[in-house]
């Protein structure tokens, strides 16, 4: 009694099977289903009548997805939970739209987690055009069919033109300070940058401890400070490497034995570990938030972890790591800010974030509200104006775990989808400047065309994975 069942639906259609809302809700009724969570909207495709996004062409044919979905929902009591995928195209883009929104610098496209392959197109959340579609993409749904909008988020974002946003949860149970599991030490304003030499110091005083850094070079850089035993981690490593690694790293903690890890922000998506100490170096407020996550995830030390932000050496890249930086410090000097602990400062951050993301002030707004009643947004004169700086990377196949002959059936075969499927668990996403460098040196090869494959073994290590910043042979390489 009071229980409710929930089904996820990923098409726009139904259930698979049945094609129609109609016979797929009732289906779910005689099941004793009481909701449904249907996927009928992504980043720029909807399977109803919209009038802010492209409309798929479905539509046309076997009509509005949505007013099915709810009609049958309304039939049989069944409550309907409308879900949209924010951002992310799901595939569901011409290659002409593509290259001109990549061409405005509005998006990339992703890679697989595991494969590193080639996926989806996705818009970038901090462009402020991408901002406005989805705000008004999640107000169409709400005004004209009469849902309410539901965002969930680990770190919540600064959304102009979304009025009325309130809190599921009421402020009275006041879950984040019930459910805090860390204390974070920030640096003092105007504190000196360390040397990874330093770090690496105060991380030896922890057996067990996680020091996550803002790029792959940083982290070798640090991993060289260290004692021996540290474990590196990066996506300069394959998928099969990591997932070892981790697994690695996951069993000396359950078993208490000393664990001193260096990472890479990849550690923040999805990695499933708990340490009782972070660093984290200085950076946005949402991937410290993230690092934080990692210490004392399960809530076992009896008290707060500890989560220590440093001044690395240098700053990150121009960028969005950047723009993090100081987006994170233009919050941190504010006297009225609330506490890294209260979800109430992200919103703060992501506004900041997005200034920082661009300098031409009230133009942006001038650009996304002029006209926007009648949906007439001028999205490519704010595109204009806005670059996302993007390094376009590719897929290099590596040689680790005993993959040789797998290796030389590619090269014999060529790229077939079976065993390059097999070879998608020995990637490492490496930028085009980089693999072009790497070419040249003769350390990869371009087996055929597109497939690129590493040719000189000792190029990647067990501690480290493919060593992008190698300059030259080293002596005994030379010898034939």
């Amino acid at each position: 009694r009071g229980e409710r069942r929930l089904a996820l639906c990923h098409s726009a259609r139904g259930l698979g099977g049945r094609h129609d809302w109609d016979s797929s809700i009732r289906f779910l009724k005689d099941m004793g289903f009481t909701d449904i969570i249907a996927n009928l909207s992504w980043g720029y495709r909807a399977y109803y009548a919209s009038r802010i996004l492209p409309v798929d062409d479905s539509v046309s044919k076997q009509g509005d997805a949505l007013v099915a979905c709810l009609a049958a929902c309304r039939k049989y009591g069944i409550k309907c939970h409308v879900w949209r995928v924010c951002y992310n195209t799901g595939g569901r883009i011409t290659k002409e739209q593509e290259a001109a929104f990549a061409a405005e610098g509005r998006g990339v496209r992703l890679f697989d987690a595991k494969s590193r392959n080639p996926w989806a197109w996705t818009f970038c959340p901090s462009h402020p055009a991408n901002i406005a579609l989805e705000v008004q993409a999640m107000k169409e749904l709400a005004e004209r069919y009469g849902t309410t909008c539901v965002l969930s988020t680990a770190t919540q974002p600064n959304l102009p033109g979304l009025d009325g946003v309130r809190e599921i949860i009421p402020p009275s149970l006041d879950l984040a300070a019930r459910l805090r599991r860390t204390e974070i030490e920030l640096p003092a304003e105007g504190a000196a940058r360390m040397t990874w030499a330093e770090v690496a110091d105060a991380l030896r005083a922890f057996p067990q401890v996680l020091c996550v850094v803002n790029t792959r070079k940083d982290c070798r850089d640090l991993y060289g400070f260290m004692p021996e035993d540290t474990v590196h981690l990066s996506a300069s490593m394959c998928g099969e490497h990591r997932s070892r690694t981790i697994a690695a790293i996951k069993a000396k903690l359950a078993g208490g034995e000393s664990v001193r890890v260096v990472s890479t922000q990849l550690v923040e998506a999805g990695v499933d570990i708990d340490f009782p100490v972070v660093y984290r170096a200085f950076t946005g407020l949402a991937s410290i938030a993230q690092s934080a996550g990692r210490c004392n995830r399960e809530g076992r030390l009896g008290g707060l972890g500890r989560v220590v932000v440093f001044m690395p050496p240098k700053e990150s890249p121009r960028g969005e790591l950047r723009n993090g930086e100081y987006a994170t410090a233009d919050v941190l000097r504010r006297e009225d800010r609330p506490s890294l602990d209260a979800p109430e400062i992200y919103p703060l951050y992501y506004e900041r974030l997005q200034s920082r993301a661009h300098t031409l002030g009230e133009e942006f707004a001038g650009w996304l509200a002029r006209d926007a009643r009648s949906c007439q947004f001028q999205f490519r004169e704010a595109a204009a104006a806005f670059r996302m700086i993007d390094e376009a990377s590719a897929p290099v196949v590596v040689r680790y775990g005993g993959n040789e002959k797998l290796i030389e059936q590619l090269r014999v075969v060529g790229p077939k989808r079976p065993i390059m499927r097999r070879l998608q668990r020995y990637t490492v996403n490496v930028p085009q400047r980089t693999l072009g460098d790497l070419s040249q040196k003769g350390f990869v090869e371009e087996m055929h065309p597109g497939v690129h494959v590493q040719t000189l073994d000792s190029l990647y290590s067990e501690a480290f994975g493919l060593d992008i910043f190698r300059e030259a042979l080293k002596g005994e390489e030379t010898i034939l």
